[in-house]
């Protein structure tokens, strides 16, 4: 007769293992440290991306702005206030800029992602616009845009929360209907590219698709209790945030654990970005955004 134990124990004992191995590598594996505090303005931070710059750009839902900030954390720009119109937002949440010259924001409540330039001027938007003169998705409305990712190839992928759905538009600003209807998905909570491949982040799973919507595995990470946000270094590991107990974990590409980070002392750590050798991470609870050197 075999016995099985209790899912129970067996979460028991994987977060035991989880803080063994925390313990051994933290002691062996040291990254260096450095910590920029933001500017007065910002409050409630809860997204950021970092240019090949250098510069910040962050979204505050209290203030429904987003600001940039230089990489010594002085306030440079800042766009919106709360509203629909053309240079306003409502509740905006991801942000993202490839090359440091095109900014996209989750604009949530308006149903439509932004596009900026690095100086924080609108430049066209995607889904509902007052401005017939920007470029629009034709016949195609977002629905509550939750999370975003930019491919190599300039296409954007995102999540409609509202139609349950993970939607794809081209870097001509066409939406390509045959990636949605592939994927298979109900309540997906993030969405990241890496190469040709599309990763999509739910509960505790990280399910990888090619970049035409085929579905290729699924990685199970127990030792968490949910992916809350997730980067991507160069050599494909995977960097992991759990909000609740402000865990973050490296992965490597087959979702194994490599270390995570417990000299951080973090208090509400609300995103994740990876950059040139850089972990980054926003601490709203700080204000501050944390800087990891790999020395790996």
């Amino acid at each position: 007769m075999t016995y099985k134990l209790p899912r129970k124990y067996i979460d028991f004992l994987l977060f035991c293992k989880l803080h063994f191995w925390c313990f051994i590598f933290s002691v062996s594996l040291k990254a260096q440290v450095n910590e920029i505090k933001l500017p007065d303005g910002i409050y409630n931070p809860q997204s950021f991306t970092v240019s090949p710059f250098g510069e910040f750009y962050i979204t505050d839902q209290d203030e429904h702005k987003v600001f940039s900030i230089s990489s010594e954390g002085a306030l440079t720009g800042q766009f919106g206030k709360h509203g629909s119109g053309v240079s306003q937002l409502d509740t905006p949440g991801e942000i993202i800029t490839m090359d440091g010259i095109n900014v996209y924001v989750l604009d949530y409540f308006n149903n439509r992602i932004q596009r900026l330039n690095k100086r924080l001027e609108i430049v066209s938007s995607i889904g509902k616009s007052p401005m017939e003169s920007f470029s629009q998705v034709k016949g195609e409305s977002i629905g509550r845009p939750k999370s975003m990712t930019i491919s190599q190839r300039g296409d954007i992928f995102y999540i409609d929360e509202e139609n349950n759905e993970i939607k794809k538009i081209n870097s001509t600003g066409i939406l390509d209907s045959r990636f949605s209807s592939k994927i298979n998905l109900n309540a997906p909570e993030l969405i990241r590219s890496k190469d040709n491949y599309i990763f999509i982040a739910k509960k505790k799973s990280i399910y990888k698709y090619d970049y035409f919507g085929g579905f290729i595995t699924e990685l199970k990470i127990n030792v968490l209790k949910t992916i809350d946000d997730l980067a991507i270094d160069e050599a494909g590991n995977f960097y992991a945030l759990d909000k609740t107990s402000r865990h973050i974990l490296k992965l490597n590409s087959n979702g194994q654990f490599i270390k995570a980070y417990l000299e951080l002392e973090l208090d509400k750590p609300v995103s994740l970005y990876f950059l040139k050798n850089q972990l980054y991470v926003l601490d709203s609870g700080r204000r501050s955004i944390i800087v990891l050197s790999q020395d790996e």
